[in-house]
């Protein structure tokens, strides 16, 4: 008898290890870049329907980006998690930006990091914003049935 509740009681541990694992893996976020000081934090939220008004999903993806001036971050071509400093021309994931010029791409530049506030360029406008201030970015694309993208960042900064 002791041998069984032995055997059910390492069951029970082995299940909840695996069930921990597994929340682990889901909550962890993407980091992209060596570490600046400072972090832009991506939040991508989507949703779309398809042609037949079917629901294609909904959800948030996040991702981390550790920042410094001139730094520009790109969007894939049909939305999605962005990318920090790609050379699209030497990209080889033609699935990602299959025909977008460099230009399309970008969706934020970082022109410069101060000490309250930092200035972005979206769409070619320029504009201020504090440290953790959430901002919403409009997505360079829209898809009439499919998954649409909208975004908000938030950049912050160790003050190490």
């Amino acid at each position: 008898m002791n041998k069984i509740k032995v055997l059910i009681g390492l069951v029970v541990i082995i299940i909840v290890i695996i069930l921990l694992l597994l929340v682990f893996i889901q909550n962890h976020i993407e980091t992209e870049g060596d570490y600046t000081g400072y972090q832009l934090i991506l939040n991508a939220k989507y949703e779309g329907h398809g042609i037949g008004g079917q629901n294609l999903g909904s959800g948030t993806k996040k991702k981390i980006f550790n920042i410094s001036k001139n730094d520009i971050l790109y969007e894939p071509f049909m939305g999605g998690l962005w990318l920090l400093n790609v050379d699209i021309k030497e990209d080889t994931n033609k699935n990602v930006f299959p025909s977008f010029s460099q230009k399309e791409s970008e969706i934020l530049e970082i022109i410069e990091l101060e000490k309250d506030t930092i200035t972005i360029k979206n769409k070619d406008k320029t504009y201020n914003i504090y440290y953790n201030q959430e901002v919403e970015i409009y997505s360079n694309t829209h898809i009439y049935d499919g998954i649409n993208y909208s975004y908000v960042i938030k950049i912050t900064k160790n003050n190490n």
